[in-house]
């Protein structure tokens, strides 16, 4: 009996974050109210206040569905294999792809309205660095790439990607970046890390 009603709550919680989805991505935070859910779900709103004490608890909800499915396309790639450096262009190619639709619409608003305790709470459980510490731990083990500083590596990377979406949100880019200008950030990305490798830390200074 308590099982049933755990998935009855389930159930419930996931049928208003379905609802919740397309309007945050459609409307953007701020144009979206709690009413307007509760109406897309049929629902009235203590029923949404059961499941999350605010807008702001809704809306990260909201966020960690796009964060995981962010990282299990991730992960789909790395399971491709492959040379490192092939599975970040594909990676790379991915996330502009996801900045340029639902994600990136999602962060934007992240951003601009939640509390940075919040976001980085989010990022750091749903965000996919772990597969890119991954895959550029692989990189090292096979000889693709020097000893480096794994964390370091990812973190160049996240900045290569990110900075180009940025660029595009203020008009330094005109045409929204894709595959070639992937290959382009990974190719400089790891030519750098080969000719210029970065001492692995310590053992416990992380």
């Amino acid at each position: 009996m308590m099982e049933t009603s755990r998935n009855c709550e389930s159930e419930s919680r996931n049928r208003i974050l379905q609802a919740a989805y397309p309007l945050f991505v459609e409307h953007g935070y701020n144009a979206v109210s709690m009413q307007q859910v509760a109406d897309a779900v049929s629902v009235n709103k203590a029923t949404l206040y059961h499941h999350f004490r605010n807008k702001d608890a809704m809306f990260l909800a909201v966020v960690q569905v796009a964060l995981r499915r962010t990282h299990e396309n991730v992960a789909a790639i790395v399971r491709e294999g492959g040379p490192a450096q092939e599975q970040m262009v594909r990676v790379a190619t991915m996330m502009f792809q996801s900045h340029q639709s639902d994600l990136g619409r999602l962060m934007t608003d992240l951003y601009e309205n939640l509390p940075a305790e919040a976001r980085l709470s989010m990022m750091k459980e749903s965000a996919p660095w772990d597969l890119y510490d991954q895959v550029f731990t692989s990189a090292v083990q096979s000889g693709e790439l020097p000893a480096l500083d794994v964390p370091m590596a990812t973190n160049m990377f996240i900045g290569l990607v990110h900075g180009q979406a940025w660029a595009r949100k203020v008009g330094r880019i005109a045409a929204p970046p894709g595959e070639t200008e992937a290959r382009t950030l990974i190719d400089v990305l790891f030519a750098g890390l080969r000719g210029s490798p970065l001492i692995a830390p310590p053992p416990g200074s992380a």
